[in-house]
């Protein structure tokens, strides 16, 4: 199985761009587009990934062919949002412009597993009603799979010092270990699936709403939800 890091190259990515191997992505892509990033996946049979071994053993059986069943157990898309329901790729994804992005998708869904993650990196894009119906018609067309995006500004080292006087203002951005122990709570950054601010959507539903996002009665998105003692309390088999 693998996990693909695919940063956008759009202008002022920054150090998202080179974040290959030292976050524990098996694969790193940079695409212009889409299109782009199909392309070079669909050539990168056997594919190594880096070797961790000393030089002189540097020899290892080749990655296996990312669609060969479904292969992409994670899939984080890097690229500029900066605006909720927006993703900034070689052009704007949006629930107006999505229908123009369906084949892609169609075909995207041949690299990923059955309940495969695909998270969207994008400054806002899940924030408010406008980030609901973006992620929502994303999952809709990747079905199964849960499509994550965030309701934050990712900050730079240089804002860090805001990370105390605003929830909305993180400062450094941290991901999640993408390893053993990712999938659980509490064993993260500010940008992981299971932050306080990341929002899930599963087969055009939101599963999993953060809790900036719900409010006095501090319910999520479970319809029966009767509200959580703390940020990080969720229903149980529901998210």
């Amino acid at each position: 199985m693998s996990t693909v890091w695919a940063a956008h190259t759009g202008p002022r990515i920054g150090q998202w761009r080179d974040r290959a191997y030292t976050t524990g992505w098996s694969h790193t892509f940079h695409f212009s587009s889409l299109r782009d990033l199909l392309e070079q996946m669909s050539r990168r049979r056997g594919l190594r990934e880096r070797p961790r071994t000393p030089a002189f053993r540097t020899m290892r059986p080749p990655t296996p062919d990312l669609r060969q069943h479904g292969q992409v157990t994670r899939l984080g898309i890097v690229a500029h949002g900066d605006t909720q329901g927006v993703v900034q790729l070689d052009r704007d994804l949006t629930v107006s412009s999505i229908s123009s992005f369906d084949q892609k998708l169609q075909e995207l869904c041949s690299y990923l597993t059955d309940n495969a993650q695909v998270i969207f990196y994008s400054c806002n894009m899940a924030f408010g009603r406008a980030g609901d119906a973006l992620l929502n018609a994303l999952s809709a067309r990747l079905p199964g799979r849960t499509v994550i995006g965030f309701t934050i500004q990712g900050e730079t080292d240089a804002n860090e010092m805001l990370s105390a006087m605003s929830p909305q203002s993180p400062g450094r951005v941290r991901e999640a270990p993408h390893g053993t122990g990712s999938g659980r709570p509490g064993r993260e950054g500010l940008l992981g699936p299971w932050s306080l601010y990341a929002k899930w959507s599963r087969d055009g539903t939101i599963v999993r709403r953060p809790p900036v996002e719900r409010g006095p009665s501090n319910r999520c998105a479970n319809p029966s939800c009767g509200g959580h003692s703390s940020p990080r309390h969720h229903c149980s088999g529901f998210h």
